[in-house]
């Protein structure tokens, strides 16, 4: 049976006021991957299927569409990944297993990744952006921190404070 990940948020009130119902992940488009070691760690950066119910208003000012955050798998194991390239729309299946543990099977046309972690996730750096400007264009960050930290684009690939 597929878990949805809304039961899995230890911290899904930084989604809540944008959403009715924060949407499932089960169909999203993905940027990024940053695998750590320590932990150890997966962080997928991923376009939420579908744009806020309740957006803030400078997200409409600038015609956002889409949103986008990043998801925390924790204590990782048993991980395989083939031929992955992004950004892939991929199907993310979550499977509930033993011990508060999870499976997780990440399947797209250009790749697969598949990992056991904890059945905790958290959710991060949450912003809105334009589809027509791509994903690498302007954001939008909800956070104060973010926004301060980070400005108006995405980090540089090595920043970890961003992707780590």
């Amino acid at each position: 049976m597929t878990e949805s990940w809304r039961g899995l948020l230890r911290n899904g009130d930084l989604l809540a006021p944008y959403y009715v119902q924060i949407p499932d992940i089960d169909r999203v488009v993905i940027h990024s991957t940053y695998l750590d070691r320590r932990g150890p760690t997966l962080v997928l950066r991923l376009d939420l299927p579908r744009f806020a119910d309740r957006p803030l208003p400078e997200w409409i000012e600038a015609g956002c569409d889409r949103i986008q955050c990043h998801v925390k798998f924790l204590a990782l194991s048993d991980v395989r990944i083939q031929r992955v390239r992004f950004p892939a729309e991929a199907r993310i299946n979550i499977d509930r297993r033993e011990d508060g543990r999870i499976g997780v099977r990440v399947a797209s046309d250009i790749g697969d990744m598949e990992f056991i972690s904890s059945d905790s996730l958290t959710v991060g750096h949450i912003g809105a952006f334009r589809s027509r400007d791509g994903s690498e264009g302007r954001h939008f960050f909800a956070s104060k921190l973010d926004r301060r930290r980070f400005g108006d684009f995405l980090p540089a690939a090595h920043e970890k404070g961003f992707y780590g």
